[in-house]
């Protein structure tokens, strides 16, 4: 699923086609025009709206009535590579000599 806000399937998003989209996607699209929804990729939900209201109001819902999944291997496997990555780059962090070093 993708939610496009405020954006266009153009060329930047590889038109939202495959192989970068899987076929099929779903795409909840948000933007203020309404003849840009689905403009080049059929919307499943369109909403027509200014970006930071209609988030606002998503937001407050979604509060009151909250989205739980399980976390997926994928998910999983992200969060222990950034923390492996975390590792990596803390000496260069940490890293404080003159002339600085790229």
């Amino acid at each position: 699923m993708v939610l496009l806000t405020g954006a266009r399937f153009n060329w930047i998003f590889h038109v939202g086609l495959p192989p970068c989209f899987a076929r099929g996607i779903k795409v909840i699209q948000i933007d203020i025009p309404a003849e840009e929804i689905g403009r080049n990729v059929p919307a499943t939900v369109g909403i027509v709206g200014d970006a930071k209201l209609v988030l606002a109001q998503l937001n407050a819902a979604w509060k009151d009535n909250p989205v739980t999944h399980g976390e997926a291997d994928w998910i999983r496997s992200l969060r222990e590579y950034a923390t492996k990555n975390q590792t990596t780059i803390q000496p260069m962090l940490d890293f404080d000599a003159v002339p600085i070093g790229y």
